[in-house]
């Protein structure tokens, strides 16, 4: 995504996040850092529902499976709203 290859990131970020929910499960820190990486992708490509839907996922995971107040669901949270 740094290099403005949008397109690559979302070839490679949705099969991953499959990938990482088949062997790892949703709740596994693996799974959900692929999908706060990926929302990004989906917004800059103008693709905000998916970005949306992908994000609330991630955000509400983190919460159940890090806490309300951890770091990484408190920075998603924030990102989500961007």
């Amino acid at each position: 995504m740094n290099q403005a290859r949008l397109g690559e990131t979302e070839e490679l970020g949705l099969p991953e996040i499959e990938r990482s929910r088949r062997l790892l499960r949703d709740r596994h820190p693996d799974t959900l850092t692929s999908m706060n990486d990926l929302a990004p992708a989906f917004k800059l490509q103008n693709c905000n529902d998916e970005a949306t839907l992908l994000m609330a996922e991630c955000v509400l995971l983190q919460a159940r499976v890090l806490g309300p107040c951890h770091p990484c669901t408190k920075s998603s949270l924030e990102a989500s709203y961007m």
